[in-house]
């Protein structure tokens, strides 16, 4: 069903414009790890949701002019301020914006809402693995997307794999969870030229530099290739995110100070994936997994680990090793570095399993759960 054919209709056969809101707080353009991951998420919904469902008004509460009304306030970047506004202010914010419906992309509702209320969960990395955050924030982050969940009319995952744990984890129907997987931006399947950004071959890696990454594995498969004349080194472009030191001490102990290259933050990843010779992704735990699938639409083959829902995304489009298997990883790399038929064969179905992904869909199914539920609430007449 279309997203316009559900869309509330007046007695006299009219569409009645419906208002919903996002929250797009932990949006932020410092070149730091709040600018990854799930940022990229909200960016896109907050582009697409107008264009595919130009029938209803979309509020964007946060930093991003889109086009979209937007509401900012400079406090709500930092941790304590974002809380304090989901927690306290934006109940009140939302109100004044006489909205019908609040979608929460970022794991956590507000708790005392008192309107219909949609949830992402991208993943419960901080149930699987609590070591990996502060202290405060499993303190905070675990009741909060407890009552987030059990009082959101709707919950939306990426991936099958996230959809099971969060129906296990938080005994909730699977009629209330709704899997819309993200989508690949088409730009990273143009032929536009773009300059190497430099100037030797190299094994890239895409994401925040932290535990869940499972990068120390990465580290000591690099001083293998190099043990074996392997003349690529690895790129890790991404902001340094908690714990981080330990990535450092893997570089460090394996003697790999002039050769694993520390990017940072970069806010254009086409040119790091376009000259990659590898991708590599050998994450212990991800929800989705957004960077294979834009280096798979780049041509560039991928190897990642099977942690979570990885294998689920990537299909047959990216090579599956262990998670934590050195040796596997290793040979994998081998094989699609020595550029052999079998990798010209690997990169043809990257580049077709990332077409499948589309923000496009993403946006349209997410609107037409957002009218699902506005239209269950008329009906219940508790809208």
């Amino acid at each position: 069903m279309s997203v316009r054919a559900r869309s509330a209709g007046a007695s006299d056969g009219s569409i009645v414009r419906r208002r919903i809101g996002i929250n797009g707080n932990l949006i932020s353009s410092d070149p730091s790890f709040r600018s990854a991951g799930i940022a990229t998420y909200i960016r896109r919904l907050a582009e697409r949701l107008p264009v595919v469902d130009p029938d209803t008004d979309y509020v964007l509460f946060g930093q991003l002019a889109t086009g979209l009304m937007v509401r900012s306030w400079g406090w709500t970047r930092r941790r304590e301020g974002r809380i304090i506004w989901e927690q306290v202010l934006s109940p009140i914010q939302v109100r004044t914006a006489r909205l019908g419906l609040l979608h929460s992309p970022a794991n956590v509702a507000p708790v005392a809402l008192g309107l219909p209320s949609v949830v992402t969960v991208h993943d419960l990395t901080f149930i699987r693995q609590p070591e990996w955050f502060h202290g405060r924030d499993r303190f905070i982050l675990a009741p909060l997307m407890r009552l987030s969940i059990q009082r959101a009319d709707a919950v939306i995952v990426p991936s099958a794999s996230t959809g099971r744990d969060v129906a296990e984890h938080y005994s909730l129907p699977e009629d209330r969870i709704e899997v819309i997987p993200e989508g690949v931006d088409p730009r990273f399947s143009e032929t536009t030229p773009v300059s190497a950004p430099v100037p030797y071959p190299y094994i890239l890696h895409v994401g925040t530099i932290e535990p869940r990454k499972n990068l120390p594995v990465l580290i000591e498969a690099a001083a293998r290739l190099r043990a074996l004349a392997f003349p690529h080194r690895l790129v890790l472009v991404g902001g340094r995110g908690w714990k981080y030191e330990a990535v450092l001490t893997a570089i460090r102990n394996h003697g790999l100070e002039d050769w694993v290259v520390e990017a940072g933050f970069q806010s254009d990843l086409l040119p790091w994936y376009r000259y990659a010779a590898a991708f590599v992704y050998p994450s212990a735990y991800e929800g989705f997994g957004l960077p294979p699938l834009e280096a798979m639409a780049c041509g560039v083959p991928t190897v990642v680990s099977s942690g979570g829902s990885l294998p689920e995304v990537v299909g047959d489009g990216a090579v599956v090793v262990p998670v934590g298997d050195v040796s596997r990883l290793v040979q994998a790399l081998e094989m699609v570095l020595r550029d052999s038929p079998s990798t010209a064969d690997l990169k043809r179905r990257a580049t077709e399993k990332a077409r499948s992904y589309s923000w496009d869909a993403c946006a349209e199914r997410t609107a037409q759960v957002f009218h699902a539920v506005l239209d269950s609430r008329a009906r219940m007449g508790t809208g």
